[in-house]
């Protein structure tokens, strides 16, 4: 690992992928990445979502797929202006894998329980709050997300947010 660590900060040196980057290097950073991880929209780290024999995607966790799946059918529902009750619970669904994966939870979360018993800190709704605003696009504040008294109330604030598509 060491040896691939220096290969890649002489390449760098040599044909930078990225000019403002080239004199940076970072390690430490688990290899092959999920590909759900928040680094694969770096050009960066491109590499690390690679497999080392044959060049092609490392294979994830199933999780980042059921997600997005989930995301998917959740974003229809709200297309389709589909029943509130059908709405909140693809919209739990969708929030408690988010918080999964931001919180490495091992197990998804009660969704009538107080977020803050899970660790939800500052930082973590941050990253939800860019996620939200990024994959569901609702505009909501890290305050909006650390004072939701559960993930239904936060369920009700995103669906509230969502622009509606007619």
């Amino acid at each position: 690992m060491l040896r691939r660590i220096f290969n890649y900060s002489v390449f760098q040196q040599m044909q930078p992928i990225n000019s403002a980057s080239a004199t940076q290097l970072i390690t430490g950073i688990a290899v092959p990445q999920p590909d759900d991880s928040v680094l694969s929209r770096d050009p960066r780290f491109g590499a690390l979502f690679m497999n080392d024999s044959a060049g092609t995607q490392a294979t994830g966790g199933k999780a980042g797929d059921q997600n997005a799946k989930a995301v998917q059918a959740f974003l229809l529902l709200h297309r389709s202006k589909a029943n509130k009750e059908a709405l909140m619970t693809a919209g739990v669904e969708v929030l408690n894998g988010q918080f999964v994966k931001s919180l490495r939870l091992t197990e998804p979360m009660e969704p009538a329980r107080s977020l803050s018993a899970y660790g939800l800190d500052s930082l973590s709704a941050v990253e939800v709050r860019n996620w939200i605003r990024r994959e569901l696009a609702a505009e909501l504040t890290t305050l909006d997300i650390t004072n939701a008294s559960s993930l239904y109330g936060l369920c009700e604030r995103v669906i509230a947010k969502m622009p509606i598509v007619e």
